[in-house]
């Protein structure tokens, strides 16, 4: 794992951290959620990152992460549509905060973060564990601080 994936999980971690509800947070393949949704009633899942990059100043590296969030909370198979609503209308309200925190965090970072392309999707009983929500994707510019010795 580089330093900018370990330090992008450890910031959008402490985001998770910081805000005024109780969240979990992991991350890895989408294939493995359903191994943590255990004991945890809303927890926040990030997929593996991927990037882009360009060189649009003095020959510095910046890297476009994909960023993926799914925001989950436990279902039931059977729910009806108010308790979608109040699921759908619950973890909406962790992903508004969720953004307006990282925003926060970003500002107050001595390194160039910088958000953009946010967007939120809607989704009812997926995976096994029956785990409905919201999936948050955004892109997160960082500049690339590592000194490659190139010969």
């Amino acid at each position: 794992m580089s330093k900018n994936d370990q330090a992008i999980r450890e910031l959008l971690e402490d985001t998770s951290q910081q805000l005024n509800f109780h969240v979990g947070f992991y991350w890895g393949s989408e294939y493995d959620v359903n191994k943590y949704a255990k004991g945890v009633e809303d927890f926040i899942w990030m997929t593996p990152l991927q990037y882009t990059g360009t060189f649009p100043v003095n020959y510095r590296l910046f890297k476009s992460y994909s960023v993926v969030l799914y925001f989950y909370r436990h279902d039931a198979m059977d729910s009806s549509n108010e308790k979608r609503r109040e699921v759908v209308e619950t973890i909406d309200e962790i992903v508004t905060h969720f953004i307006l925190k990282l925003r926060d965090l970003l500002e107050s970072q001595e390194r160039e973060f910088d958000f953009e392309d946010i967007s939120v999707q809607t989704f009812f009983k997926q995976t096994s564990k029956i785990l409905s929500g919201k999936q948050l994707t955004f892109t997160l510019n960082v500049p690339d601080d590592f000194e490659y010795c190139i010969a």
